[in-house]
């Protein structure tokens, strides 16, 4: 919840500094294993003279990266792919996807002249948390607020092979057959991320499981430190507990994942 606090904070000062709608591209690039690509960035602020102060007007930012489509098309073109349902809610850039977001806001308010009162706001960051020859693995984060006690928060990961950009679940990483020892691994490994006691279940201490019948995420990265799993806002646990992630070691998951997606590096 820091990280939309501070990068609320951060769009609000430069669209306050901006005062206009902008786009652009940051000047970071990144050359990985797997794909090099570059951070871009479009910003869209509400235009209405009516409203002196700048903060409640209706603002959209998105923040992601632009792969190379030259060195991995395939792969590019699935990565885009995803960004673009997620991040630009299938609009086809993430200029228009800012735009649509406050033309709807007005929209909703027309009846009070698309005035706003409250700062209506969306942001989505899409960053790369592993790439590695095999894989590669983004995070999503996603906050936007349209009334109510308080925003709605989001973080996702979603990992893909690299030679063909297929968007990979548990089930395409876990040998045949073992997958209720890996359930067992993720019990055991969640519980001690959280320090509970052994003889308590997870439904114990206030998770929205029966007893320890913990289903597995479908958001996970494949990183070198390990297998991170998360859990978004409301999976299984109240708003207030935030997501759930933790990452297990490779050493715990020799012989249940298949070897090519274990990073030796």
């Amino acid at each position: 919840m820091k990280f939309f606090i501070a990068i609320g904070a951060y769009y609000s000062a430069l669209l306050f500094l901006s005062s206009c709608n902008t786009s652009g591209n940051s000047t970071i690039s990144n050359a990985g294993d797997t794909i090099i690509y570059k951070y871009k960035a479009a910003h869209y602020l509400q235009n209405n003279d009516k409203i002196k102060d700048t903060s409640l007007l209706f603002r959209a930012s998105i923040y992601y990266p632009e792969f190379d489509e030259k060195q991995n098309k395939n792969l590019a073109d699935s990565l885009y792919a995803h960004i673009q349902y997620s991040a630009f809610k299938g609009c086809k850039t993430a200029e228009e996807a800012t735009k649509a977001f406050v033309d709807e806001c007005i929209k909703q308010t027309k009846e009070e002249f698309g005035l706003s009162m409250l700062g209506w706001e969306s942001i989505d960051s899409v960053t790369v948390v592993s790439n590695t020859p095999n894989t590669i693995s983004l995070r999503r984060m996603h906050y936007s607020y349209t009334g109510g006690a308080h925003g709605n928060p989001s973080e996702t990961y979603t990992s893909f092979k690299s030679s063909n950009g297929k968007r990979l679940k548990l089930d395409d990483i876990i040998q045949t057959g073992k997958i209720l020892e890996f359930k067992a691994i993720n019990i055991a490994h969640l519980k001690k991320s959280r320090n509970i006691k052994e003889q308590s279940t997870l439904e114990d201490v206030g998770l929205f499981v029966s007893e320890d019948d913990l289903p597995l995420p479908s958001s996970f990265a494949l990183t070198r430190q390990g297998l991170l799993l998360a859990y978004d806002y409301y999976e299984i646990a109240s708003y207030a507990d935030g997501v759930i992630s933790y990452t297990i070691p490779f050493s715990m998951l020799k012989g249940v994942l298949k070897s090519e997606y274990i990073i030796t590096e």
